[in-house]
């Protein structure tokens, strides 16, 4: 019973880490540009604003973000996995403080799982679009190519046409000057 409960609280400690992670990225992942010039020219791609923060910044807002999920929840894990191990009177605030640090600190992990191991990070979704805009834009002039290529061939057949017009005209005058 009890390695049940404590498998059960390792889930869900992986669980609050991935969401936040995906939470924050969404933050992070904002980029900054100037405004735009000209209507039909590209964004700009400015840093993130995980860039412009800064390592120890980005790990404040995680813990604190962390901290609020897990004091409005309740949820802490150290109760359960301590279990049954004499306690020193800890208040429960530092449980969840820990709990609050566990889960920032469990994020870098997920970062790691969802970009690298599963390809879902940032990086690599501008990477699947980039790909799938230039395959169709390869798609596009193979078909360009292949309308160009077979209106040369029509193109080719016509003046042929022509010239064996031209020829029996040739024969029919050259026929019609003979007696």
């Amino acid at each position: 019973m009890t390695h049940t409960i404590i498998i059960e609280k390792l889930f869900q400690l992986a669980v609050v880490s991935i969401l936040l992670e995906r939470a924050l990225a969404f933050v992070f992942e904002i980029r900054f540009s100037g405004p735009r010039l000209d209507a039909r020219a590209e964004r700009p791609r400015g840093p993130m604003l995980a860039e412009m923060l800064g390592g120890t910044a980005k790990a404040a807002i995680a813990v604190g973000t962390a901290w609020a999920v897990c004091r409005t929840f309740e949820f802490e894990v150290l109760t359960a996995v301590f279990q049954g191990v004499e306690r020193a009177g800890a208040p429960d605030e530092v449980n969840v403080l820990l709990t609050a640090l566990i889960v920032a600190g469990g994020s870098a992990g997920s970062i790691k799982l969802f970009q690298d191991v599963l390809g879902l990070g940032k990086v690599a979704r501008d990477a699947s679009r980039e790909a799938r805009e230039a395959e169709a834009e390869l798609r596009s002039l193979e078909a360009r190519a292949k309308a160009s290529e077979l209106a040369a061939r029509i193109a080719a057949a016509e003046a042929n046409e022509l010239m064996n017009l031209a020829d029996v005209e040739s024969l029919r005058r050259d026929a019609d000057a003979d007696p």
